[in-house]
């Protein structure tokens, strides 16, 4: 399967609340940085627009923690490697399947936040004391090491997971899970609800709505 999808994730998610480098921890980002280090540009590009836009209605708002939608585009990216895929088609599926992906990692980020009370509750210790050493340094590195690792294990299991399904599904359908028509515009139109519910605009919504029956109906016709 390679390590880089693994270390882009947990390198990501570091970046989401730990490090602030603006927008490196978005989809889009994330996939510029795929294509860089591994030259799949229009792939990358391509499942990154998708990422982006179905989660774009979900952003952090107080103590909120959104959905990581870069765990699901490097989940996608990674079964592309791995099954030598790169059409629409074939990756829809894995691209569906790997959604959940997104809201667990959000999870294991409220664990670990909760698993850093005790971390917070020495920082504060530490300013009483009013002493100098190096407790703040030793409790960030704890917490910056401690998601790597957390994100590192959590991304190898959903790819595992998510591999052993579409193989389990390819011995039994005969052939690799295919949904035939699907384009990359399809795939983005779809994920563009995400964009359109950010508009918190009614009318933004029944404009969508009409514009995703006109194209049932014509290609049903």
């Amino acid at each position: 399967m390679g390590s880089s999808p693994r270390f882009f994730f947990a390198f990501s998610s570091v970046l989401r609340f730990a490090l602030n480098f603006g927008f490196l921890e978005r989809p889009l980002a994330a996939g510029f940085l795929w294509g860089v280090a591994t030259g799949e540009w229009a792939l990358a590009i391509h499942v990154a627009i998708f990422f982006e836009l179905i989660w774009l209605d979900l952003f952090p708002a107080g103590t909120y923690i959104p959905p990581n939608a870069v765990a699901s585009m490097l989940l996608t990216l990674g079964v592309s490697r791995y099954f030598n895929i790169q059409d629409a088609s074939l990756l829809a599926f894995p691209m569906l399947v790997s959604l959940p992906a997104a809201l667990l990692a959000s999870r294991i980020e409220y664990w670990q936040r909760k698993m850093q009370n005790a971390g917070y509750n020495r920082l504060i210790q530490w300013g009483r004391k009013d002493v100098e050493d190096s407790e703040p340094g030793r409790i960030l590195f704890r917490s910056l090491l401690q998601s790597f690792v957390m994100h590192v294990a959590f991304f190898c299991l959903c790819q595992l997971v998510l591999i052993g399904t579409i193989r389990g599904l390819s011995w039994y359908l005969g052939h690799l899970p295919v949904i035939n028509g699907v384009e990359w515009l399809h795939l983005w139109f779809v994920a563009g609800l995400g964009g359109v519910m950010s508009l918190r605009v009614r009318r933004s919504y029944f404009v969508f709505a009409l514009g995703l029956v006109s194209i049932v109906l014509i290609g049903i016709a």
